[in-house]
C-alpha cells in the first residue's frame, strides 16, 4: 500500500481474501463458504456486513486447518494473504 492510499480493515481483509481464494481446495472452500454464510449478530462500524462475513470465513477456514492438524496448509495461505504487505 503506497504513500496516501487507505484502507479500513475491512477493504483489506476483502483484498487479502482475494489472495487466496484460488489456491483453495473444495474442501477447503466448502468450509469458508459455510464461515462466510454465518448470520452476524452484529457488524462493527468500521466494516459492511459482507466484509465482516468476509472476515468471519478466514477465521473459520484457518481454525478448521488448525484444528485439522495441517498447519503447514495453514502457514501456507497466511504467508501468501501476508506477501508484500511489510
Amino acid at each position: 500500500m503506497g504513500a496516501g492510499q487507505l484502507r479500513t480493515a475491512g477493504t483489506h481483509v476483502v483484498a487479502l481474501r482475494n489472495r487466496i481464494l484460488p489456491l483453495l481446495t473444495q474442501e477447503e472452500a466448502d468450509v469458508f463458504r459455510r464461515g462466510r454464510n454465518t448470520a452476524p449478530h452484529s457488524v462493527p462500524k468500521g466494516a459492511s456486513r459482507g466484509e465482516y462475513q468476509t472476515a468471519t470465513a478466514l477465521e473459520a477456514l484457518f481454525g478448521w486447518l488448525y484444528l485439522q492438524g495441517r498447519t503447514d496448509r495453514l502457514n501456507q495461505l497466511f504467508s501468501t494473504m501476508m506477501e508484500g504487505e511489510l
